[in-house]
């Protein structure tokens, strides 16, 4: 128990907020494909499982590249980086000799 206060002390603000989504082509695919499995015999399934989990593997191959690619991407900064040290040292020794030249001859 506190000491009573003269003033109320604010207090920080909460908010229920749950974030929403809503993909309306993502719901009409499910529903496609809900209608369609309905009506594909077990051996149609089957098929459709395999088509669909090949599709999901070229998603992860596709995920996979992206990310080697930013891997490459990466090095090529890092040695763009080394380099630009050692270009700016030789654009100061070449500026040094012509100033050195222009005032001592």
């Amino acid at each position: 128990m506190g000491l009573p206060r003269m003033f109320k002390l604010p207090q920080a603000k909460q908010f229920n907020y749950q974030p929403r989504f809503y993909d309306p082509d993502k719901e009409a695919r499910e529903e496609r494909m809900n209608k369609i499995k309905a009506e594909l015999s077990e051996e149609e399934q089957e098929k459709l499982n395999e088509i669909l989990q090949a599709e999901s593997k070229d998603h992860l191959s596709y995920k996979h590249n992206i990310k080697g690619k930013m891997r490459s991407q990466y090095s090529k900064d890092v040695k763009s980086q080394r380099y630009s040290g050692l270009r700016l040292i030789v654009i100061l020794i070449f500026l040094f000799g012509i100033a050195f030249y222009l005032l001592y001859s």
